[in-house]
This record gives C-alpha cells, structure tokens and sequence, in this order.
C-alpha cells in the first residue's frame, strides 16, 4: 500500500514551520504593537483601617486615570476578617468598602458602600465601567443618597457617580 503524503499538505506544513519560526522571532525582539506587562506589587499602595479586598468583580479606568474597583466583600473568609468577627478573632482585618476609588499611583481616594441605614445594598456586586469623555464610574449599586443619577436595567440598578 503506497503512502505517499499528498505535496499540498508537505506545503501547508512547511509554510506553517516558516510563520512560527518568523512569529518567535519577533517575540523575542519584543515585537512591535505586542504590550509587555509587569506586576507592581506596591499598587495600590496600603489600604487603612486593616481593610482587606475580597475577590474582584470589576476594575475600570476613567478619564483622569482613576481607577476603579468594586469587589465583593462577602468572599473574604473568617480568617481574612478576623477583626469584623464577634468576638473578633485577631487584630486584622476587616472588610473594605465595595466600592474603591484609586489615583494612578495607587493613593485611595475614596471608598464606599455594602449594607447601610436607610437603602438596601445587593447581595452580589458586579460590574464597573468608565465614560472616556468625562471623570466618573458606574458601578453596579441600589439607589441612595449619594446617588447623581439611576437607570433601572433589568434586575440591576447602576449609579452614575459624578466628581
């Protein structure tokens, strides 16, 4: 039984060979338009009050190079938040607001949100964007106060934040 290899497979090989060759090349020479990333390990800079950050659900970038982040508080386990048990059970920590607002050097400008007085809060944060044109978030929250605008979308409700 004769088995040959038809010559347009030998050719989509060899091309194939030469493009993967030609693509690592050009990584290795940090090739043009491919972004190089590194980890900053002092950003954000050290949170106060002990606070510690749960697992992410949003971060976002707005148009003065704020960065947002809203997390979900309820996934830090009792020994991430020994301080917020009763009775406390260490020292640290205790949960960050929801809601964090950072500089581009990692400075916390301001944090809010969870369960308060007066609103209710969702059991499961999620999502954060950014307008390019203008300076402000939208984080997924239930109306309040300090809300500057609301639309009802489903079963979220989002809050334009103005600063």
């Amino acid at each position: 039984m004769d088995q040959r290899v038809p010559k347009s497979v030998l050719a989509a090989v060899a091309v194939a060979a030469v493009l993967i060759t030609i693509g690592c090349a050009q990584l290795r020479q940090g090739g043009a338009g491919v972004p190089a990333y590194a980890v900053d390990a002092a950003w954000p800079k050290p949170l106060p009050n002990n606070w510690n950050i749960g697992q992410v659900a949003g971060i976002a970038v707005d148009a003065r190079d704020h960065v947002w982040l809203i997390h979900h508080p309820k996934t830090l386990i009792d020994e991430e938040k020994g301080a917020a048990l009763s009775p406390p059970r260490a020292k640290c920590c205790v949960a960050a607001p929801p809601v964090i607002e950072f500089d581009g050097e990692g400075n916390l400008l301001r944090a809010w949100g969870g369960p308060g007085q007066g609103y209710e809060w969702f059991e499961n944060e999620h999502g954060c964007t950014t307008s390019a044109s203008t300076p402000r978030a939208t984080c997924i929250r239930p109306r309040s106060a300090a809300a500057s605008a609301c639309r009802n979308s489903g079963r979220r409700t989002s809050v334009r934040l103005e600063t």
